[in-house]
């Protein structure tokens, strides 16, 4: 390989980790489709107000007739090489560079071999830089501002085999959200568990354990049932379609996917998660309290199988000690069967064995006489400070202002 350079430090109206993934995308490109022996030359220049970046490789080429196409997103050129890939570097490089004001041209001729692509950036002074990468952000703003809680961070797992596909989706998202990212289904389940993300997006083909072994075991497994699924797959089939929604799958994508359409889906099962989260922990928490308003014939069915579940569990300490099986054994029902019925009303049983524990925390703060720390542990919280953090999450206030504005109403 062989690199030319003609900059010194200069400025672009471009952040910094875009120009980064512009050339790192253009220069895993040219590898593809080169072999052993074949070179590939990286030239950068700066002249009459633009930075111009050439990457040529003497590699197969672009087969004639497919230029046009090669920065639509999903679109590969030499698409019978055998070579693997989405296609949507090149796509990302002139959406990016063309969000910057600048260009990206692939260069052909009947006397070279290969594949020359021509890049230009405009310069920009730091002031212009930091005002351009200010714009993805204020797209990224108004995507977040459609959430309930528009500061919240969000963790999502993301699981591709494809490495040009599981670079771009991170960048998807808002900057200040956690996203964790692997190609295998096992160590997809391991961050799930470990992490327990707000929503896990998965590719359906991967290598050793597909995403529908992975969906499987997030949905039948008590920790991970509550998550919201995404599929991805390549594969039009319907009868894997409703495979995939008889796993539980919330979401079922095709490839090749609109990027609005992924984040718009993730928009709303996440808004869609809190929202039935909210009306559970009401229904947990303040069974008692009438204030919700009129139940719909739903929440009523919802509210008499948690009466059930309160009823199992006469004392505090047995309902803490218990486990999925306990719980199922004391309702008659399989395991199974008190899984589905956790899953229909919003919430697992290690979730509502947290909001049992939060009531009873609640009921214990009514009376002045306990300490907060006495409550913490009567509770089961490993520590007041602990218990405090929890219990501010779920109402709001501390659980000293909640005691106060019990006793001032």
């Amino acid at each position: 390989m062989t690199v030319t350079e003609q900059v010194g430090e200069t400025w672009l109206a471009m952040p910094r980790e875009t120009f980064l993934m512009l050339v790192s995308n253009l220069l895993s490109n040219a590898c593809k489709y080169t072999k052993a022996g074949d070179s590939i030359s990286l030239q950068a220049t700066i002249a009459n107000g633009l930075f111009s970046l050439t990457v040529e490789d003497s590699g197969s080429g672009i087969p004639a007739g497919e230029e046009k196409y090669i920065f639509d997103w999903f679109t590969r050129g030499g698409s019978g090489t055998g070579i693997e890939g989405w296609g949507i570097g090149l796509a990302f490089v002139r959406e990016a560079a063309e969000a910057a004001g600048g260009a990206i041209q692939l260069q052909t001729s009947e006397n070279t071999t290969g594949a020359h692509f021509f890049l230009t950036l405009p310069l920009g002074e730091q002031s212009l830089s930091e005002k351009a990468s200010e714009k993805p952000r204020d797209q990224v703003e108004q995507f977040q501002g459609s959430f309930p809680g528009q500061e919240k961070s969000y963790t999502i797992v993301l699981v591709e085999d494809d490495p040009d596909l599981l670079t771009l989706l991170p960048t998807l998202f808002p900057p200040h959200w956690t996203c964790l990212t692997t190609s295998t289904a096992e160590q997809g389940w391991i961050l799930a568990v470990e992490k327990m993300p707000d929503l896990v997006v998965t590719d359906l083909m991967l290598p050793g354990e597909s995403g529908f072994d992975l969906t499987r075991r997030l949905k039948e497994d008590d920790r991970t049932a509550h998550i919201p699924v995404i599929i991805l797959t390549a594969l039009g089939n319907e009868e894997q379609r409703l495979t995939g929604l008889g796993l539980s799958a919330d979401s079922f994508m095709g490839k090749p996917f609109s990027n609005e359409e992924l984040l718009l889906r993730v928009q709303g099962l996440i808004a869609n998660r809190e929202r039935v989260f909210e009306r559970v922990k009401h229904l947990v928490v303040g069974l008692q309290d009438e204030s919700h308003g009129k139940q719909t014939q739903d929440q009523v069915v919802e509210d008499a199988f948690l009466q059930k579940l309160h009823a199992a569990f006469p004392t505090d300490s047995e309902l803490l000690a218990a486990s999925l099986d306990g719980a199922a054994a004391k309702l008659a029902m399989s395991k199974r069967s008190v899984q589905r019925e956790m899953q229909r009303i919003g919430i697992s049983w290690r979730e509502y064995k947290r909001l049992r524990r939060l009531r009873i925390a609640m009921d214990l703060l009514r009376d002045p006489k306990n300490r907060v720390a006495s409550v913490a542990e009567q509770a089961g919280y490993s520590s007041a400070a602990h218990f405090s953090k929890i219990f501010k999450q779920h109402t709001g206030v501390s659980p000293t202002e909640w005691r106060r504005e019990q006793h001032s109403e």
